[in-house]
């Protein structure tokens, strides 16, 4: 049974592993939003932001990468391919290396996906395959990447694909840690909320606190407001405080998109640079 390591720790040739597995450490931190980023405080509202981004790999996808390789140790001998161009193949990679020494990690990426994320790609040691088309495509369709991926994964004894889409390690590795956690942090948690890519952590998460799913803060903000509006927020209040605690997820951080930032969002979003 693995012990928390209660000052952060970690020593011995084990260190990474230890540091790596979510079992070795103290719940991820929930923070409350203050007044003036909660536009819905004085409503009864509490926003907690669960900081996933403090994951040894800085995103939601850490978990999920962790448990499939620790539910298939076949991975460790083979080459590593998975059709993604952000969070999922980088935790792949990185995590790989750390539990395995494995460091043969391909990522199958469109080419029309931003420069900048291929960039951070090859940056933690992945390599990267372009396929012509659109960088999300029908995870279903029998021509499609991701089902080129799932058979290369099962024809080829040297190649290993996670199959992130169908593997039900994903969604379970939100059922072994991150809900637990929340549950455990917040047994007075009314709402959950998150944006959904691959689906695993809305699904896992579901079926410890019940989901309301959005993109994120924002979505939250907007499924509140729209209660508020009909009048039905007060449904969700705890009835012994009148309060509504809510919980969002922090999936990763911004620097991966900081070109597409400055590229969709004009510039008095930004403070200026200037020459004194």
């Amino acid at each position: 049974m693995a012990t928390v390591k209660s000052l952060n720790v970690f020593k011995g040739p084990e260190s990474l592993r230890q540091y790596f597995y979510p079992d070795e450490q103290p719940p991820l931190p929930l923070v409350e939003l203050p007044e003036k980023l909660n536009p819905f405080r004085r409503d009864g509202v509490r926003i907690y932001a669960k900081l996933l981004t403090t994951l040894p790999a800085q995103n939601v996808k850490a978990l999920p990468v962790l448990n499939m390789l620790l539910n298939d140790t076949s991975a460790a001998e083979k080459g590593l391919i998975e059709v993604s161009p952000g969070s999922t193949v980088t935790s792949l990679g990185i995590t790989a290396r750390v539990f395995y020494n494995n460091d043969d990690t391909t990522a199958f990426v469109s080419n029309k996906a931003p420069l900048d994320r291929m960039r951070e790609l090859q940056f933690f040691g992945l390599k990267v395959a372009l396929y012509g088309g659109p960088t999300y495509t029908d995870t279903a369709d029998p021509r499609g990447p991701v089902e080129w991926a799932r058979r290369l994964g099962r024809e080829n004894p040297k190649m290993f694909n996670l199959g992130q889409y169908d593997n039900e390690h994903n969604w379970k590795s939100h059922v072994r840690w991150k809900g637990p956690q929340i549950w455990k942090q917040l047994p007075e948690i009314n709402l959950f909320c998150m944006g959904m890519g691959s689906t695993g952590c809305v699904r896992g998460t579901g079926l410890i606190a019940r989901p309301s799913s959005g993109m994120a803060l924002q979505g939250l903000f907007d499924f509140l407001q729209r209660e508020k509006d009909n009048g039905t927020l007060d449904r969700y209040a705890d009835p012994s405080t009148a309060e509504i605690s809510c919980v969002f997820i922090c999936r990763d951080l911004p620097q991966k998109h900081l070109d597409t930032y400055f590229k969709k969002l004009s510039p008095e979003n930004f403070k200026p640079i200037v020459n004194d």
